[in-house]
């Protein structure tokens, strides 16, 4: 009887739990577009993070990968691009709220869950025909992926290849694309 209590009292209320998986155009859960990193280290332990290098189109592009307690595999849950704020690192006026105190921010966020989903319950593993239904998309290719976008978002859909037919890339007819083609990833953009 203890243990099913103890069971019991572990499960967050699901409204939180909502709440810290909702996608915005501007935020993956608790993480925000331009807030600094030391911010999401007050929200997410360092124990749970990796820093690494994804060399976007060659460049160096630092990294911050998010591991969420529970979660098991090699990809991470979230991954966080740093990026360096101009100005001063010490700013002279009144600093906004997110300012801690380093020029280090929050980039791009691409999103590999499937627990952070949209306010319509797009997440990673929908399919496109899912996708389709419940907003107005456009497909484009670029850096190695096939995306659908969703301007009212400010979202990409990263789709899985394999189901693409190679006479889209050819003709880029959105309706080539089968609606069975899952999401594989979530990207916001800042």
């Amino acid at each position: 009887m203890t243990w099913l209590l103890s069971m019991t009292l572990a499960i967050p209320p699901l409204h939180a739990a909502t709440n810290d998986f909702l996608l915005t155009p501007e935020k993956a859960g608790v993480i925000k577009i331009g807030m600094s990193i030391d911010e999401v280290y007050l929200k997410v332990s360092r124990k749970h993070t990796k820093l690494v290098d994804i060399s976007n189109e060659g460049f160096f592009t630092p990294t911050l990968q998010i591991f969420l307690p529970g979660d098991s595999g090699s990809k991470p849950s979230v991954e966080v691009e740093i990026v360096c704020r101009c100005g001063p690192a010490v700013p002279t006026a009144h600093p906004p709220p997110w300012y801690v105190g380093t020029p280090w921010a929050v980039g791009d966020i691409t999103v590999y869950d499937p627990k952070f989903h949209t306010a319509r319950g797009i997440h990673v593993g929908s399919s496109l025909g899912e996708l389709r239904k419940k907003y107005s998309l456009k497909i484009y290719t670029g850096e190695g992926r096939v995306s659908a976008i969703v301007r009212s978002l400010r979202m990409g859909f990263g789709l899985d290849t394999k189901r693409i037919p190679q006479v889209w890339y050819r003709t880029h007819i959105d309706t080539l694309i089968p609606d069975d083609t899952k999401i594989i990833l979530i990207g916001l953009q800042r």
